[in-house]
Formats: C-alpha cells, structure tokens, sequence
C-alpha cells in the first residue's frame, strides 16, 4: 500500500499546498516495510521515516508522528488506503474557516467488515455516553490539527480513539466533518475482538480524568 498511498498524498499536496512533509510511522512490521519505506524517503526528499525496534501499538506510533512534525498543521491518517488523501483540503479549508483546533473525519459510510463495523457501533455509543460528546466517530485516523493541539496530547494504550475528548478536556475546540472512507484492497486489518476489553479499560480511564481529576477522592 506504501506506494499507492504517497503517490496519492504528493498528488494532492503538490496541488494544494506550498510546504509539507509526510512522515511514515513504521510500527516494527515485518514484512518488508522497512526497505520499501527506506526506498520511499531516499527517493522523495519531503518523505521521513519514523522506525519502532519492536511493534508497541497505533497509539504510540501517532504519538511519535505528532511529535516530529514541524507543520503548523498537522494530518494523521492510515496507511492502508482507506482514508482518502483527496479529503485532506477538506479538513484543513474547515479547520482554518472555523474556531476550531482540530478537525476529526467522520466515516459515515464504512466500507469495513459487518463484525468491524458492529463493535465500533457499540464502543461508539459508549463513547458518547460516558464522555458527553456528540462526535460520531471516534475511531477515524484522518484528522487534522493545529500544532499546538497535535503537541499536547500524549497517547499510551487505545487512547488514540479518544484523542477528541483529551483535546476537548485540554480546552481545545473539536469539530467533524464527513469524510471518503474505501474498501481495502490490499492487506488484513489488524482489528480483533480482543482489542475490546482494552479499548474500554481506556474509555474508563479518560472518564476518570475528566469527571475526577481536580477531585481524586470524590470518586
């Protein structure tokens, strides 16, 4: 997907924008990532590479992205080609046309498996419920951000689901609009049943901070 995928990006950056870079977060794969992506960023000089020794999650490998970017905005998205690089115009023209800090996309036609598709339904329902907001997905990597919002989140953990209400408990303004999500083409997701019980240990974890964090004891 590697290819495909920053082909897409350069297209629509080279037409869109005067400066960017793309990072690549490589989360310890095994299957020849590291040599295509090594390939990738000596080829095309806006393209750097992150590598993990060992594989430590999505969470963490966005933490490290936020990090090393220098733009002043700044775009996370997956790189099996289900986001569409076409949308990222979209959510910076909303980000810079409105107060917001951060933009998240909303995949309001999933092109995911039923079993997929039906867990993150239930998870997004008690996402709202417990965290009081009324986005509608949480689990959507393409967003964009102002720098000083990309620079004050710290993910561990799932939390990368729950990047909208940290953002919104540090007092930063979080919109939505919808995005283009496709079919994957190449490649397995890497979702299971398993990853439930840990993604609702963290839902619990960022319901604490927010209801409790200025008062431990009350809870």
């Amino acid at each position: 997907n590697l290819n495909r995928v920053l082909m897409e990006i350069t297209d629509v950056l080279d037409s869109e924008f005067e400066s960017w870079e793309v990072i690549f977060v490589n989360d310890g794969s095994t299957d020849g990532s590291s040599a295509v992506l090594a390939e990738l960023a000596a080829e095309h000089d806006p393209v750097r590479v992150i590598e993990f020794a060992a594989n430590f999650g999505q969470s963490a490998a966005l933490d490290a992205g936020l990090r090393y970017a220098r733009g002043d905005l700044v775009v996370t998205m997956d790189s099996d080609g289900q986001n569409d690089p076409a949308d990222i115009p979209r959510l910076v023209d909303e980000l810079e046309a409105s107060d917001y800090d951060c933009i998240v996309g909303w995949r309001r036609e999933r092109n995911d498996p039923l079993g997929k598709r039906l867990a993150s339904a239930v998870a997004d329902k008690l996402r709202r419920y417990l965290l009081s907001t009324e986005l509608h997905d949480y689990g959507c990597t393409l967003k964009v951000f102002t720098r000083e919002a990309a620079q004050s989140v710290t993910l561990n953990g799932e939390m990368h689901r729950y990047i909208p209400p940290l953002l919104s408990w540090r007092g930063f303004d979080v919109g939505e609009i919808e995005v283009n999500h496709r079919e994957r083409q190449y490649g397995e997701t890497k979702y299971s049943w398993q990853r439930l019980p840990k993604g609702f240990l963290d839902l619990l974890n960022v319901w604490f901070w927010q209801k409790y964090s200025a008062r431990p004891l009350h809870i």
